[in-house]
C-alpha cells in the first residue's frame, strides 16, 4: 500500500524496515543490506537498570569513577559544539571519513532545542572534554544520535560511565526506551560494546528497487571515495576536512 504507486510510476525506491521481511511483498525490492540495531528499555528503577548491566560494564563505571571522569548534561549549542570538536576527530582519525559540517549541527540545535528534545553528555577529565554522546528526544523515546571520544582517554573508560549517565537521563526525561540506532554489523567492536547495554537486538534491513546499471554514478562514486581519503589524511592540517565537509558533505548523504 505505502510503496505500489512509486513502483508502478518505475521511481527508484529505497527503504529500511526493522520488523519486516519485505521479500515476499513485491519482485521488484531487492533485499541488498543487513545492520544491527540495538535498543535499551530504561522504564525501571535505577537498581533494576544497575543490575542488568554486564559485570565487565560495572567495572569499567567504577574503574571511570576511580579516575575522577565528571559528567555533565547540557542542552546548549556551546555544549553541541564542543562534541563537535571529538567528533570531527573521531570521523577522521577513527573512521578516515569527512565529518558533517559543524552548520549540521547548528541546525540540529536549533530544530530539537525549540522541543527542549537535545541533551549533551559530555565526559571530562583533568578540565578537558574525553567523550560525549548526543541524544534527541522524540515521543516516549530518546536517541542516542551520536557518540564520539578521545583516543588518549580510552583507557580511562569514559564511554561505560557516559552510557550509565544517559540511561538515567532518557529516564529522567520519561522516556521508555534510549535507542541505540543502527550499527554495520562489520564494525565488530561498536556491535560489542552496545550489546553489553541492550535489552533488543534486530537487524534493519535496506531494500531498493533494482536500477539500469550507471557508468556516470558508478564513477563518481569511486571518485567521492578516493577524494575522502585526501580530504580525510590525518596529516592534513586540521581545518581541511571539517571545511571539506561543509562543502561535500550534502552529495554523500
Amino acid at each position: 500500500a505505502l510503496v505500489g504507486a512509486l513502483l508502478d510510476d518505475g521511481a527508484r525506491v529505497r527503504l529500511r524496515t526493522l520488523h519486516n521481511d519485505l521479500t515476499d511483498v513485491d519482485p521488484r525490492l531487492t533485499a541488498t543490506h543487513e545492520a544491527g540495531w540495538h535498543t535499551i528499555a530504561v522504564d525501571d528503577d535505577e537498581d533494576t537498570l544497575w543490575e542488568r548491566l554486564g559485570g565487565s560494564s560495572r567495572r569499567n563505571i567504577r574503574k571511570a569513577r576511580d579516575h575522577d571522569i565528571e559528567l555533565t548534561v547540557h542542552d546548549d549549542l556551546d555544549a553541541v559544539r564542543r562534541y563537535y570538536d571529538l567528533h570531527v576527530g573521531v570521523r577522521i582519525g577513527k573512521y578516515g571519513l569527512l565529518p558533517q559540517p559543524r552548520d549540521f549541527f547548528d541546525a540540529i540545535h536549533a530544530e530539537f532545542a525549540a522541543h527542549d528534545a537535545i541533551r549533551v553528555v559530555m565526559a571530562r577529565h583533568d578540565g578537558e572534554d574525553v567523550a560525549g554522546i548526543l541524544v534527541l528526544v522524540w515521543g516516549d523515546v530518546a536517541y542516542y544520535k551520536f557518540n564520539a571520544s578521545s583516543p588518549a582517554a580510552l583507557a580511562l573508560r569514559p564511554n561505560d560511565l557516559l552510557m550509565w549517565h544517559t540511561m538515567l537521563l532518557a529516564r529522567e526525561l520519561g522516556c521508555r526506551s534510549l535507542d541505540l540506532g543502527i550499527s554495520e554489523l562489520s564494525q565488530e567492536g561498536l556491535v560489542r560494546y552496545k550489546r553489553k547495554f541492550a535489552t533488543t537486538e534486530g537487524r534493519v534491513t535496506t531494500y531498493v528497487t533494482e536500477a539500469a546499471p550507471s557508468p556516470t554514478a558508478d564513477q563518481l562514486r569511486s571518485t567521492f571515495g578516493e577524494l575522502t581519503s585526501l580530504l580525510a589524511d590525518p596529516a592534513l592540517p586540521a581545518h581541511v576536512a571539517p571545511e571539506a565537509g561543509r562543502l561535500l558533505y550534502r552529495y554523500f548523504a
